[in-house]
């Protein structure tokens, strides 16, 4: 790869070998985590406590249960780097109609397992705030700080700038919370190709569109775009992908604070995302949307798009694509 681009060498990071045959990176696994992860104080009323309350902190990442196996191998990974220095990080899996969750609230895993592995490969989307923040509860909590009324305070302070902040319940029994300061993330630049294989993982789409066309005798063409969606907070980040894969560009959508970073340039696709994706793999059910867009590309390249049986073709590919996919 480009190393203009910023993608640096694997050889450095050691990664994680699974059964499958698949790997996972320590760079994929905070990709990964800055689009599904999430990082949180639940607060539980225990009259035994001296406070009144018993705060847990939870690292969880919530998926479709389609991706129960991406979840047992990032659980895996987890619990091989606690494994290193003698420790065990399992977790608990959770799953409920079509979603599942891995979560980790143990203290010990938390404070020798996931806190280590985000202080050495931090996150990198507004993210890293919360991250931050939650880091603060943890330490506070691991100095027994929530066991007293003024440690206590100082996590409900905390709570209320992570995240969605205070609950209504939590307003009204602490009204003279004062939020802490959001932690400010300043560089937003992709630090690896593993770390964009894993956020693409997540919040990626590879997406084929068959539209009517004046230009080709069928009456009909395809198009390919892949697009990674994320809120408009995370703006600057987007934009840094147009120049992280040389091509693309950003959009901010008329409704909702959210944009695009959007590339549908077939050239560009051909040359500079499918090149890249195959060096540092999707993984998880996402994975097989790519292998059909792949197809789909391979396709249009020998232009089996211009005749009806490869157009068709392509058709029946689109349909089972993403949403249409059929699950086992």
């Amino acid at each position: 790869m480009n190393p203009a681009r910023g993608v640096s060498s694997t050889k450095t990071i050691p990664a994680v070998f699974h059964k499958e045959g698949s790997t996972l990176h320590p760079l994929w696994i905070t990709g990964f985590s800055d689009a599904e992860a999430s990082f949180g104080l639940d607060f539980v009323r225990k009259s035994s406590s001296r406070t009144g309350w018993q705060i847990l902190p939870v690292f969880k990442i919530h998926l479709h249960k389609k991706d129960l196996a991406l979840l047992q191998q990032i659980q895996s990974y987890f619990n091989n780097l606690a494994q290193e220095s003698g420790q065990e990080c399992h977790g608990h899996f959770l799953v409920s109609g079509d979603m599942a969750m891995w979560r980790v609230g143990s203290m010990a895993e938390l404070n020798h397992v996931i806190l280590p592995h985000f202080d050495k490969y931090p996150l990198i989307t507004k993210k890293l705030a919360d991250y931050l923040l939650f880091r603060d509860a943890v330490k506070l909590m691991r100095n027994k700080e929530h066991l007293n009324l003024d440690g206590l305070g100082k996590i409900v302070n905390i709570k209320a700038s992570l995240n969605l902040g205070l609950s209504d319940e939590l307003q009204a029994v602490f009204p003279n919370t004062i939020k802490v300061n959001r932690p400010v993330v300043k560089s937003q630049a992709v630090p690896h190709g593993m770390w964009m294989a894993g956020f693409t993982s997540g919040e990626g789409c590879f997406l084929v569109s068959i539209f009517k066309s004046t230009t080709t005798k069928l009456g009909y063409t395809s198009r390919l775009r892949f697009s990674v969606t994320q809120h408009s907070r995370d703006e600057l980040l987007l934009r840094n992908f147009v120049t992280y894969f040389a091509c693309g560009r950003y959009s901010s959508r008329t409704s909702g604070a959210a944009g695009d970073f959007l590339c549908s340039n077939f050239s560009d696709i051909v040359e500079k995302i499918i090149p890249f994706f195959d060096e540092y793999p999707i993984m998880g059910s996402k994975l097989k949307d790519y292998d059909d867009w792949k197809k789909v590309a391979e396709l249009m390249t020998s232009k089996a798009h211009l005749q009806a049986e490869g157009l068709d073709n392509i058709r029946k590919i689109s349909t089972g694509m993403n949403r249409g996919r059929l699950q086992d």
